[in-house]
């Protein structure tokens, strides 16, 4: 990039930074790399759900090695510092565009974006915060108890968190590879196809698990067995998870309010 010299013998780029074609295509490879490692992510967690078509059993053992890999600390370097980077670069690509004028998917893949945080957070927060910061030993069990017994409304908002999650990777990859040499009508067609199918097999199986542990949850003896495993800690934990995540969730919409007001901001200084 040439660089004028303004007078004085100050340099002077020609263009603000955000514009810069070096650091746009920069900063859509970490995006698109970042996504991938995120939709790998969430795929696992849809094929475990699709196991409760099978028994909760399969799920449980699933879910051990999902964690051995995705707890790990190089999985949890990957799996948080891919979501940290897609987050960031995702909401200061919205800030550099010079106009919101979009076509309807990238409108879709936007607003998927935006929801799948505030439809995640009870889940990521109950499950993996609560294991981090309040030593809980959650499992499936954990999850579909929680769900079908204690909160249906967070379990179906985590149903739902995982399903945009999902359509949002598959927007994305298809904007990846649509113009690639080797995409076809058909794999376009096979994809359509399995993006539809995949999720609707995991709602199946996570409502098919959900029932199977509702007769569960009263049974005594299997619910104290049930708690003891869980290791929860002494106080009113719940009440106190229930503060972090309304905190979080403040946090979470003033960062989305400041990125709206730090656009239009932008816009009117552009005029």
């Amino acid at each position: 990039m040439s660089v004028q010299v303004a007078p004085g013998g100050t340099p002077r780029h020609p263009a603000r930074w955000w514009r810069r074609k070096h650091w746009w295509m920069e900063q859509r490879g970490v995006r698109l790399w970042s996504g991938i490692v995120l939709f790998i992510y969430v795929t696992a967690q849809l094929n475990n759900q699709m196991l409760g078509l099978w028994s909760l059993e399969a799920m449980e053992a699933w879910v051990k090695v999902t964690n051995l890999i995705w707890r790990s600390p190089p999985g949890t370097i990957a799996l948080y510092g891919s979501l940290m980077a897609h987050t960031g670069t995702s909401l200061l690509t919205v800030y550099a565009r010079r106009s919101l004028r979009m076509k309807p998917s990238e409108w879709q893949q936007l607003a998927l974006g935006i929801a799948i945080p505030f439809l995640l957070l009870i889940h990521v927060m109950g499950a993996r915060y609560a294991n981090e910061v309040y030593g809980i030993q959650d499992s499936y069990a954990y999850v579909l108890i929680s769900t079908f017994v204690f909160d249906n409304a967070a379990g179906w908002m985590n149903a739902a968190g995982l399903v945009a999650a999902w359509l949002h990777g598959c927007i994305g990859v298809y904007f990846w590879v649509r113009l690639k040499p080797w995409f076809t009508r058909l794999m376009a067609d096979v994809g359509l196809v399995l993006a539809t199918l995949w999720p609707l097999l995991a709602l199946g199986g996570f409502l098919a698990a959900g029932r199977s542990v509702i007769p569960l949850a009263q049974d005594g003896e299997y619910m104290c067995e049930y708690y003891e495993k869980l290791n929860l800690p002494e106080g009113d934990f719940f009440a106190v998870l229930a503060d972090d995540i309304t905190v979080t969730r403040w946090v979470m919409n003033a960062v989305l309010i400041s990125l709206i007001i730090a656009r239009v901001i932008r816009s009117v200084a552009d005029r």
